[in-house]
């Protein structure tokens, strides 16, 4: 059994931009399946788990369940005379 795929109400992706990357199949498949779930496209489930990561900033803009000993530290660049 095939189902259809869900498109996005028309006119709601107005503006938005492309977003490519490369992930594992184990990723790709978690959103594909969340969408399923939520009985939205792929994209809007995109935007769904972006809209909630938003929730999740800290003020220096980095997820406060990120472990920021995992930050590359700054290069020391000298200074150009």
């Amino acid at each position: 059994m095939t189902t259809s795929p869900v498109r996005r109400k028309r006119g709601t992706g107005i503006g938005n931009v492309q977003l490519v990357t490369t992930v594992p199949k184990t990723d790709k498949k978690l959103v594909v399946d969340l969408a399923e779930q939520l009985g939205l496209s792929q994209s809007e489930a995109m935007e769904v788990i972006l809209k909630h990561l938003r929730t999740e900033l800290a003020q220096d803009g980095i997820p406060v369940w990120f472990d920021r000993n995992q930050l590359p530290e700054a290069l020391p660049i000298a200074q150009a005379s």
